[in-house]
C-alpha cells in the first residue's frame, strides 16, 4: 500500500490550484486509470480565498466550503482543542483513493485564515502536527499500514513518523520539486517543542541548526531515495543541498495525465488518425 501526502491537491475545486496540487491530481488519475492500491492524503482549508477585480480595486473574498465528513476525531493538543474530519474524494476507486483532511476549530488566528495565508512558525507546524494525527487515526481504525510513503516535499515531513508509531517498516520517498528554501522550510526549535511530544522532537533533531529546524534536511536524512524533477535540480542538490545524501539522490521529469489535458478538438484528431 503507498500511501501519498501532500498539502496541495487539485482534485477538488476548494483545494490549493497550485502547480503541486496539479502534479497530485495527475498521479491520482494515473494511479486510478491502472488500479494501483494508493491513497493520497492531503489538507483542504476551511474556506477558499477568490480575487476579484472591479473597478480598479482587487478584493479578497472568501468562500465556506461545505463537506461531507465520513470520520471526525478530536485531539487535545498542547495549544488548543481541535477537531479533524476526514472526507473521501468520491472519484475514487476501491484501490485508489484520494482523502482530504479538514481542520475545524473556534480559535480566530486558524479559523480566518486560509491555508496558503499562513503568517507564522506556530500556524504551520499547528496544521501539518493535526494533519498527521488525523490520518494517523484513520490509518489506526482502517487497519491500513503503508509500505511505501511519499511526501511532496518536506511540508509532510511528519509522516516519515509513521513507520516508528506503527513498528513497521516502509519505503519512504522524498519528492523535492525546487532547490529555493520555500521547498526546505525551517521551524523555530521553541515552537516545535512547545507542541510536539518529546519522541517526535527526537524525530527530528537531524534537521535542528541554528535554534531552528530544517524540515528538508530532516526529510533527507529518513528517506529512502530523494526525488528532484530535472537532471540540474538533481546536480544542483547533490553539489550544494544535501551533498550528505547524494547517494540517494535521483530525478524523474514531472509528468502529465494526457487524457485530463488534451483538449476535446486533439482527441478526436487523434482518434481520426492513430489506430487503436
Amino acid at each position: 500500500m503507498l500511501l501519498f501526502f501532500s498539502i496541495e491537491n487539485s482534485l477538488d475545486n476548494f483545494s490549493h490550484v497550485g502547480g503541486l496540487g496539479i502534479l497530485v491530481r495527475d498521479l491520482f488519475l494515473e494511479f486510478k486509470k491502472k488500479e494501483k492500491e494508493a491513497i493520497f492524503f492531503s489538507i483542504l482549508p476551511l474556506k477558499r480565498s477568490k480575487v476579484e477585480i472591479s473597478e480598479n480595486k482587487i478584493e479578497e473574498k472568501y468562500e465556506e466550503k461545505i463537506l461531507t465528513p465520513e470520520y471526525c476525531y478530536n485531539f487535545q493538543t498542547n495549544w488548543y482543542p481541535v477537531r479533524a474530519c476526514i472526507n473521501i474524494f468520491p472519484g475514487g476507486t476501491q484501490k485508489t483513493k484520494a482523502i482530504f483532511v479538514t481542520l475545524e476549530n473556534n480559535e480566530e488566528w486558524l479559523k480566518n485564515y486560509a491555508l496558503y495565508r499562513e503568517k507564522d512558525h506556530g500556524q504551520i507546524i499547528f496544521v501539518r502536527y493535526v494533519f498527521y494525527l488525523a490520518v494517523k487515526k484513520y490509518l489506526e481504525e482502517n487497519h491500513i499500514y503503508p509500505t511505501v510513503i511519499h511526501i511532496n516535499e518536506s511540508d509532510t515531513i511528519l509522516f516519515f513518523f509513521l513507520p516508528i508509531e506503527f513498528e513497521i517498516n516502509s519505503f519512504k520517498i522524498y519528492h523535492s520539486h525546487t532547490p529555493l528554501p520555500i521547498g526546505h522550510k525551517t521551524i523555530s526549535k521553541e515552537v516545535l517543542e512547545s507542541l510536539l511530544p518529546r519522541k517526535m522532537i527526537n524525530f527530528l533533531e537531524v534537521g535542528f541548526q541554528n535554534g531552528k529546524v530544517n524540515l528538508g534536511k530532516v526529510a533527507a536524512h529518513y528517506a529512502d531515495k530523494i526525488i528532484t524533477v530535472s537532471k540540474l535540480h538533481e546536480r544542483i542538490t547533490k553539489e550544494r543541498i544535501y551533498p550528505q545524501y547524494r547517494d540517494k539522490i535521483t530525478s524523474v521529469t514531472n509528468g502529465i495525465n494526457i487524457e485530463e489535458w488534451l483538449g476535446d478538438e486533439i482527441k478526436k484528431l487523434y482518434d481520426e488518425k492513430i489506430p487503436g
